[in-house]
């Protein structure tokens, strides 16, 4: 998907809260800005999950926290558990 299909995406689905979805509603004419917040996932680096908060793939929000969940919950565990 791209950007803006992403964007679609959040928008009509009803996994998303409509606290999220009024907000992408408020730069549905900015181009720029659904491209700056879907144009990737946020990325767990070596200083965990980083980004501005906000709605979008590229923000940091409930639903990007829980696309990293099972690897956060493995940073607790011994190689042998894991």
């Amino acid at each position: 998907m791209d950007a803006r299909e992403n964007y679609e995406f959040w928008l009509e689905d009803a996994y998303f809260d409509e606290d999220t979805k009024a907000e992408l509603r408020g730069i549905a004419g900015d181009a720029d800005e659904i491209a700056e917040r879907f144009y990737r996932d946020l990325e767990f680096g070596t200083g965990g999950l980083r980004g501005i908060i906000g709605a979008g793939t590229n923000r940091m929000n409930i639903y990007t926290s829980f696309s990293v969940s099972p690897e956060i919950n493995l940073l607790g565990k011994t190689v042998d558990e894991a």
